[in-house]
């Protein structure tokens, strides 16, 4: 006994999973499959490469030119794939253009002699219809004097409900007619007797307006009259303010004057006080300074005095002869000394 095996190669599971959930056909599968298995194979060795490369420098010049080459290599797979995916997309195209042009000619035969068949099919209920139609026009233009015919489906009701309907409507219809009868001949009465009240009530407001006349007229003259005598009152008064306000406008100036001229003899006096101030101060000022010049050219005079006694004293010790009971000096040194003391002594 022979036996054998099946032989089952592995695909990616990226793309297992995408044809498995397309649902589509075994045949078109496998083509997916085979057509797409190789570059799903080349993508993931190409992906586990270049995921092993990283690049954090400019300086790493090998693995800059191995993320060139990884990337070169990868899109030389997608652009196979993608030169694939239209390859496979135009059959597809083609296919599903036949498809649609093979059922659209099959359908051009059946589906007319469908619809001539169900029309004989209908037959019954198309005759149907139109007796109904019939029997519903007739029924409108019957109903249509007394009543509205779209609130009833007459084209369904038995004859002997629209015989009730119609003479219902008939009824309906004339008693409207003489309730409008009666309301326009009570709307007429009602007109008349309003014209006639509206006559007396004209009258009435006649009479009344010549009434108020009278009365607004009565009662502007004594409106009138009352002007005139508020406005005399207020001329008399206005006349007495004002000659109240001269009064107390000439008593205030008055006043006024008087206050004025009190104040500028008051700022005269304190101005003369003042100045008089100002000059026994400017006086008394003027005495100090003379009496302090005075005084210092007084102590300037005794000290300039006080050092020619000095250098007089000086200068008859230097010219004096000393004996035993007696000091001999020049006489006239001597007098001039005399002169300076007394000089001294005077001031």
């Amino acid at each position: 006994m022979t036996t054998t095996a099946e032989i089952v190669l592995s695909e990616p599971p990226q793309l297992a999973k995408a044809i498995q959930s397309s649902s589509l056909a075994a045949a078109d599968a496998n083509t997916l499959r085979e057509a797409f298995g190789p570059f799903f194979e080349k993508a993931a060795n190409e992906l586990a490469a270049s995921r092993a490369i990283t690049v954090t420098d400019p300086t790493q010049v090998t693995e800059i030119r191995k993320s060139r080459a990884a990337r070169l290599q990868l899109r030389e797979i997608r652009i196979a794939a993608e030169k694939t995916r239209k390859v496979l997309k135009e059959d597809s195209l083609r296919k599903g253009k036949a498809i649609d042009g093979i059922y659209n000619v099959l359908v051009l035969d059946i589906e007319p002699e469908e619809r001539r068949l169900e029309e004989q099919e209908k037959i019954a209920e198309r005759m149907e219809a139109e007796r109904k139609a019939k029997i519903a026009a007739e029924r409108i233009e019957a109903l249509r004097p007394f009543a509205d015919p779209t609130h009833y489906m007459l084209g369904d009701m038995a004859q002997p409900a629209f015989d009730a309907l119609l003479a219902g409507a008939k009824a309906a219809h004339e008693a409207k007619i003489e309730a409008d009868r009666k309301a326009a001949e009570q709307a007429a009465a009602a007109e008349q007797a309003r014209r006639e009240e509206d006559a007396r009530v004209r009258a009435e407001n006649e009479r009344l307006r010549k009434e108020a006349a009278e009365r607004e007229a009565a009662a502007k003259a004594e409106r009138e009259r009352l002007e005139a005598e508020r406005r005399e009152v207020e001329r008399k008064a206005r006349e007495e303010r004002e000659a109240a306000e001269r009064k107390a406008k000439a008593e205030r100036e008055q006043i006024e004057t008087a206050a004025r001229r009190q104040r500028e003899e008051a700022e005269a006096k304190a101005r003369a006080e003042r100045e008089a101030a100002e000059a026994k101060a400017r006086k008394e000022r003027e005495e100090q300074e003379k009496r302090h010049k005075a005084e210092l050219a007084r102590k300037t005079k005794i000290a300039a005095s006080g050092e020619r006694l000095l250098a007089a004293v000086n200068k008859t010790a230097r010219s004096a002869t000393i004996r035993e009971t007696s000091v001999v000096v020049n006489r006239a040194e001597w007098d001039a000394l005399i002169a300076i003391v007394q000089e001294v002594g005077g001031e």
